[in-house]
């Protein structure tokens, strides 16, 4: 008989970037953790004989953040934004000429963020089992065999994006609130 438990953690903050107009700097905070739990068992009937039923279930759980940072401009309103960290008035990026005379962002900025922040708490259960067997009890016969079966259920319920800000691309501020729920198996 064989039982057996792993977990593992993977977790920290980091950087990233939001590839959607201007390159915006987000800051990332990942946990992902899997516990792995095994168990089997195995029968001998008769001498160089086994038969073996084992289970394995893998679970994981993605709990990955990410919220907009760099907001180290201002709009003439005084509402700070971010320009993206990629800034060349030369490539036109995020525009010909991103700041005004007294250092506030040009209203002729076609892509800045005022805010963003995404959530994608998911969580997969796999479950596998295996059965084998090995028989060498027949004089100059070997067997072997092996059945296995394998599912998978990823279940994304809370998943949450929100952007405010300029699109360049439809020209037009926008605002976004896109909570969804989805499940698949």
């Amino acid at each position: 008989m064989r039982i057996g438990y792993n977990h593992n953690v993977m977790e920290g903050p980091s950087n990233s970037t939001l590839h959607y107009g201007t390159e915006a700097l987000l800051s990332q905070y990942t946990r992902n953790s899997t516990d792995s739990w095994t168990a089997g068992l195995d029968w001998k009937p008769v001498p160089r004989t086994s038969f073996s039923y084992d289970e394995f279930i893998n679970h994981y759980k993605g709990d990955t953040r990410w919220q907009l940072t760099g907001l180290n401009y201002l709009l003439s309103n005084g509402t700070p934004v971010s320009l993206g960290i990629d800034i060349s008035s030369a490539w036109n990026t995020p525009c010909a000429a991103p700041f005004n005379t007294n250092g506030t962002v040009s209203p002729t900025c076609s892509d800045a963020y005022l805010s963003y922040s995404r959530s994608a708490p998911t969580r997969t259960l796999v479950p596998t089992e295996q059965f084998r067997f090995q028989s060498a009890s027949i004089p100059k016969l070997t067997m072997n065999g092996r059945i296995l079966y394998s599912a998978a259920s990823s279940n994304l319920t809370n998943y949450n994006e929100q952007f405010t800000g300029l699109d360049g691309k439809i020209g037009q501020s926008l605002e976004t609130g896109l909570p969804a729920s989805v499940a698949s198996t």
